[in-house]
């Protein structure tokens, strides 16, 4: 085998699923049911800064490359964390997580996916990485080997996977098909939300937001999280204006704020059967999320 080829058999120890996984907002809307959700906005520099490190620093900049490939939106921010002021900026979807035990909410106690027939498009294409070019997808296999090479089979009894760079597992290579279409329908929804500059507030007029406010806090903070009742104004504002893609079912905040409660709740519940002491900053980031949706009631 080449430098660029991997056999590799995924043993479902569930041991990679380390963290909440991230999906697109479509993904987003058809797992309300199963995780604590907030869409996210990401800020980075679209060109790299120096990193000592040059194998790190070439791939920062390739995933910047394929960012902007897959639809990210390219703009001028002069606050921005990096001091570079042409930034891109990605939306997607992303859960919280149980941040004690570094593991994915729906993990049963049996290491498993609760949620496998249905799982996020991130979760299909593991242990590849579709913010990697299609032919470079060693270097996501070569960094999932370096973190989990005692859990699963690297063996030449294991199936060849990747030739050349490139995955030969037709499920992956619809996946990562998905997952491109997803990033451009995405791109797609950030533009029309910056464009349209709806503004969310409270019906007193104690605070607001507009989308353009959080895009910029993203370029000055990196990262603005926020919980998909509050995201899902925003996204019926552009429905009431024509303008959101058929692709996008998006119930009324009152129901995403009832389902969302209905998760954080079971949630709560497991912590404090389990009697996992700690557990307890993640059980009140749960309630905080409780009395966030509440406010949509």
């Amino acid at each position: 085998m080449g430098e660029r080829d991997f056999r590799f058999a995924c043993k479902a120890c569930g041991k990679c699923c380390d963290g909440p996984p991230q999906m697109s907002i479509r993904e987003m809307y058809e797992h309300l049911d199963d995780f604590v959700l907030q869409a996210n906005l990401m800020t980075q520099p679209v060109k790299t800064p120096f990193i000592r490190d040059r194998e790190s620093h070439e791939l920062t900049q390739m995933i910047a490359n394929r960012s902007l490939e897959l639809g990210s939106l390219r703009h001028f921010a002069y606050d921005s964390f990096h001091g570079d002021p042409e930034v891109l900026t990605t939306l997607s979807g992303t859960a919280l997580g149980y941040p004690h035990k570094r593991r994915c909410t729906v993990l049963t106690s049996e290491g498993t996916c609760g949620i496998y027939e249905r799982r996020p498009n991130t979760c299909r294409y593991v242990p590849g990485q579709h913010l990697l070019p299609p032919d470079r997808q060693d270097v996501a296999m070569k960094e999932f080997k370096a973190r989990m090479s005692a859990n699963c089979d690297w063996s030449d009894d294991a199936p060849l996977v990747l030739k050349d760079g490139r995955f030969l597992d037709p499920a992956i290579s619809d996946a990562f098909a998905k997952a491109e279409a997803d990033d451009l329908m995405d791109g797609r929804l950030l533009e029309l939300l910056v464009e349209t500059d709806c503004e969310f507030g409270d019906s007193n007029g104690d605070f607001g937001f507009s989308f353009s406010d959080l895009v910029n806090k993203s370029a000055r903070t990196m990262q603005v999280d926020l919980p998909i009742v509050f995201f899902t104004y925003f996204m019926i504002a552009l429905r009431d204006e024509g303008l959101l893609p058929d692709v996008y079912n998006v119930p009324s905040p009152a129901e995403v704020a009832s389902r969302q409660i209905a998760v954080c709740e079971r949630l709560i519940n497991e912590n404090i059967r389990l009697r996992d002491r700690e557990a307890r900053p993640h059980t009140e980031m749960l309630r905080e999320m409780v009395a966030i949706n509440k406010s949509a009631l």
